[in-house]
């Protein structure tokens, strides 16, 4: 009991009250506040808004994620690209690791995902894909292109299937925008939250 009350102490002082499981591994990223990352994710040269929840075995690289996002585990956003067009697809020619090269020069693509968005278990997000707010992605599927806000993927590629609301409600809840509420105003209005859209 004493042990966990540290443990809630330590992460509100000093971590922004985020939650980051043994294993998981940071690297330049920055991260917003009440964000849990389970275990033995790695994020790299990514931004993390806050109340994202990330589940465990899932990679992002070279991503923007906004708030309020539910990734499960064993998801893949922004995987390094290698060009198959040259003589070699093995990154030995532009990284210096390898000893052929003296400085690095990998293939650095942003992928843009809202606010509010859903990502299935396994599923993989392309290199310089914008997920649009609210999107749900299906688990498995693979997106290779843009999803719209509020919009419904799944398969390989991704394909749509529908939409979260029709698009009446979109309309209401594209003029919210209550990711960005104040956290006494979302404590206020808990209840339209609760319960399916009417």
């Amino acid at each position: 009991m004493i042990i966990s009350r540290l443990l809630q102490t330590y992460r509100k002082l000093f971590r922004r009250n985020n939650s980051i499981r043994l294993g998981a591994e940071l690297k330049n990223t920055v991260l917003g506040y009440n964000i849990n990352i389970s275990r033995y994710s790695f994020i790299s040269n990514s931004s993390i808004d806050n109340y994202t929840s990330i589940g465990r075995n899932t990679v992002i690289s070279n991503a923007n994620v906004g708030k309020f996002c539910s990734i499960s585990w064993n998801v893949t956003i922004g995987a390094t690209q290698h060009n198959y067009k040259k003589l070699s697809t093995h990154a030995f020619t532009y990284i210096k690791y390898y000893g052929f090269t003296k400085s690095d020069h990998r293939i650095t693509i942003f992928t843009e995902i809202g606010n509010d968005v859903w990502i299935g278990a396994n599923a993989i997000i392309m290199p310089g894909v914008t997920i649009g707010n609210g999107a749900v992605i299906g688990a498995g599927s693979i997106v290779t292109k843009n999803v719209e806000p509020y919009q419904i993927v799944v398969g390989n590629p991704a394909r749509q299937i529908g939409y979260r609301f029709s698009q009446k409600k979109i309309e209401y809840v594209k003029g919210l925008q209550w990711w960005d509420w104040e956290e006494s105003k979302l404590k206020e209005k808990i209840h339209l939250f609760q319960e399916p859209i009417e």
